[in-house]
């Protein structure tokens, strides 16, 4: 995880339901970079899950 992950997670930690429009000008990002980046992370999430299941 890198700096614009650690800050992305804290926004959604923040207010779960705010929108990668949102996201992308508070992190200096495109939209398109915060759904690739929202979806490889939920990826990982999602396989560590399983893994411990």
């Amino acid at each position: 995880m890198d700096r614009i992950d650690e800050a992305i997670l804290r926004l959604l930690k923040e207010n779960g339901r705010m929108s990668s429009s949102e996201i992308s000008r508070q992190v200096h990002l495109s939209v398109k970079q915060i759904a690739g980046v929202v979806k490889t992370n939920t990826m990982i999430v999602l396989s560590t899950m399983k893994e411990e299941l």
